[in-house]
C-alpha cells in the first residue's frame, strides 16, 4: 500500500503544510511514531508536523512490535531536521524505548559521527530520564560510545570499507549522510545484521550527485512504490522532500545568479523542498528566506541544486544542468542529413579504457555541421584500424597544430596518448587537444545547438548517450563532459565526447582538404 497525503490525515497528520515528494510503506497495521514522540518530549524535542509524518512513515508496522520494513530511508535538503529530529532520536527510541541491545550509527565523516555524538551527550547530560539509565559514555579512536546499565549499546563511527565488520547482531543500523554511501559499506556493514531478529536500516541524506549509486538505486525503490503501489518494495519505506523540477524561462539556463525566470530563485520552488522555511505557508518556520538566499548566493548552482532544493544529478535539473537539453537535441535531427565533401574526425576514449567512441562531422548543402557517431565498441585496439580506414576512404579537412597542417583527427591528449606510436605506425599524428582545446569544443558544440548551426541523424546510440552525459564545470564559466561522474554510473557517454571534438576540428579547418592516402 502507498501511505497517501489523504490517508494521513486519518492518522493525524492533516497539519501537514509542505507535502512530501514522494512517500512510500510496504504494508502495515500501524505506526510505532506515536511512542518515539512521547519519548522525544521526555529530552526536549518537538518535531513539526513534517517530521511527524517521516516519524510515521519510518516507523511503519507490519504488526505490533515489528518492523514493516527493513529498510527505512529519508531524503530532504540541508537543516530540515533529519538527524536531530528523526534518525537521532529513532536510535535513541530503539535504545532507550524498545529495548536493542547494538544499536550503530554511521556517517560518512568522522566530524558528521563526532557532531552527533556531541548532541547526543548534551540531551542525556539534560535530562534525568535518559542519564538514570546509562552506565558509562565511552570515546576514543573514532568511535564513540554510550552504555546502558543493562548493557545494551549505542556505537558512533566513521564509515569505510571495513568499519562494522566486527559487530555481530546489529539491531539498528543508522547509515546518516547516504548520499555518499558505496557498494563497499554496505557490503561491511548489511552483513552484521543477518543474526538479529527484526533489525532495521535507517538511511538519511540530501539528494546525490550522479555518481551516487547506492543512494539512487534506494530513491528509485522508493519512488516506484510512491507512484504505483503495485510496483512497491515490500523490504522498504522511504520519504522524500524536494522540489519539483519546472523548466526555467531560458530554454538552456546555467542556473547562474541573477537570471531571470530561473527555477532555483522560485520562492514556491524553494519552499517544496524547505519545510523549515518561514512563509505565509509556514509562518513559524525555523529558517528565513534570507538563509536560502544566502546560500543561493554562497553555493554554486550544482551544489545549491542538490543541497537546498534536492535536485538530483542524474535527473531533470539535476546537479549538472544539460548543456544540450533533449529537445534541443531532437529540434536537430534530420534523418536525411549528409555530408558533402570533407570530414573530421574526433576520437574518445573513457578513463577506464574499456571502450572507445569515433565520430565524424562535416558540412551540409547549407552550410550547417553534420555530426555523427561512425561506430564505437568495446578496448581501444581497433581505433587506430578504424581511423586509418576512414582516411583512405574519405577526404579529410586539415587544421594547423602549430606549425604543421595535420589532418583533422583530434581527440583528448592523455586518451590519445598511449595510442601515438600505433598511430604513428600507419601514417597518422592526431592533434592532441588539452583541458583549454577540450573547454572550448564543448562550449562550441552548445553553441552551435542553440545557433541552429548542427543537424544529427537520430543515432539511437548516440541518443542514449546524451540522455545520460552530465556536465562537470571547469574554471569560471567553462565545463567539460563528466566522463567519470558516467563510469563510476555504469554509463559509456565516449560518442558524446567524439562527435564534439570533431565538432571542434571542423570549426578549426583550413580551406585546403587534406586527401587522407591520395594525397
Amino acid at each position: 500500500m502507498s501511505l497517501t497525503l489523504a490517508e494521513d490525515r486519518l492518522l493525524g497528520h492533516d497539519d501537514v503544510r509542505v507535502p512530501p515528494m514522494h512517500i512510500w510503506t510496504p504494508p502495515r497495521t500501524g505506526s510505532a511514531a506515536g511512542e518515539v514522540i512521547d519519548f522525544m518530549t521526555r529530552f526536549g524535542r518537538s518535531p513539526d508536523a513534517e517530521q511527524r509524518l517521516a516519524l510515521d512513515c519510518l516507523h511503519s508496522e507490519s504488526s505490533p512490535g515489528r518492523w514493516a520494513a527493513y529498510t527505512v530511508a529519508m531524503v530532504e535538503a540541508r537543516q530540515q531536521g533529519k538527524t536531530g529530529a528523526v534518525m537521532l532520536p529513532s536510535a535513541m527510541a530503539d535504545l532507550w524505548l524498545f529495548g536493542r541491545r547494538l544499536v550503530v550509527w554511521t556517517a560518512h565523516l568522522q566530524s558528521t559521527a563526532d557532531k552527533t555524538f556531541a548532541d547526543l551527550q548534551q540531551l542525556i547530560e539534560g535530562c534525568s530520564d535518559l542519564s538514570r539509565r546509562v552506565q558509562s559514555i565511552t570515546s576514543g579512536n573514532g568511535n564513540h560510545t554510550v552504555t546502558l546499565i543493562t548493557g545494551a549499546m549505542l556505537q558512533f563511527i566513521a564509515r569505510s570499507g571495513k568499519a562494522g565488520r566486527g559487530f555481530a547482531e546489529v539491531d539498528s543500523l543508522t547509515l546518516d549522510e547516504a548520499q555518499a554511501l558505496k557498494q563497499m559499506h554496505l557490503g561491511a556493514l548489511l552483513p552484521t545484521t543477518a543474526a538479529a531478529d527484526d533489525p532495521i536500516v535507517r538511511m538519511a541524506g540530501s539528494a546525490g550527485a550522479a555518481d551516487a549509486e547506492v543512494w539512487i538505486e534506494v530513491r528509485d525503490r522508493g519512488r516506484a512504490g510512491s507512484e504505483d503501489p503495485d510496483k512497491g518494495d515490500p523490504t522498504l519505506a522511504y520519504i522524500e522532500w524536494g522540489a519539483r523540477f519546472e523548466k526555467c524561462r531560458l530554454r538552456n539556463c546555467q542556473h547562474g545568479k541573477g537570471t531571470p525566470g530561473c527555477q532555483l530563485d522560485n520562492p514556491v520552488r524553494r519552499q517544496e523542498a524547505n519545510h523549515t522555511m518561514r512563509s505565509t505557508l509556514v509562518p513559524d518556520g525555523r529558517n528565513s528566506p534570507n538563509t536560502i538566499e544566502a546560500f543561493r548566493q554562497s553555493m554554486g548552482a550544482e551544489e545549491f541544486a542538490r543541497e537546498i532544493l534536492t535536485w538530483w544529478g542524474d535527473g531533470p535539473g539535476g546537479t549538472a544542468p544539460k548543456p544540450i537539453p533533449k529537445e534541443l537535441w531532437e529540434e536537430r535531427e534530420d534523418e536525411s542529413s549528409l555530408i558533402v565533401g570533407s570530414i573530421a574526425i574526433g576520437i574518445e576514449i573513457p578513463p577506464s579504457r574499456a571502450s572507445a567512441s569515433v565520430g565524424v562531422a562535416g558540412f551540409r548543402g547549407d552550410g550547417r555541421a553534420h555530426l555523427e557517431l561512425a561506430r564505437t565498441d568495446a578496448g581501444v585496439d581497433w581505433v587506430v584500424a578504424q581511423v586509418a580506414k576512414m582516411v583512405a576512404e574519405q577526404d579529410l579537412f586539415e587544421i594547423q597544430d602549430g606549425k604543421v597542417a595535420r589532418p583533422a583527427i583530434v581527440g583528448d591528449k592523455l586518451a590519445l596518448g598511449p595510442l601515438m606510436p600505433a598511430f604513428a605506425a600507419v601514417g597518422i599524428v592526431p592533434v592532441l587537444l588539452g583541458t583549454a582545446e577540450l573547454v572550448e569544443a564543448c562550449g562550441g558544440l552548445q553553441d552551435d545547438f542553440e545557433n541552429d548551426k548542427v543537424r544529427h541523424i537520430g543515432q539511437q546510440e548516440l541518443t542514449d548517450m546524451l540522455d545520460a552525459a552530465v556536465k562537470r564545470d571547469v574554471g569560471d564559466g567553462g565545463w567539460l563532459w563528466g566522463k567519470r561522474l558516467s563510469a563510476a554510473a555504469g554509463v559509456d557517454i565516449s560518442g558524446i565526447p567524439a562527435i564534439t571534438n570533431a565538432n571542434w576540428a571542423l570549426s578549426h579547418h583550413r580551406a585546403q582538404p587534406f586527401f587522407g592516402a591520395r594525397r
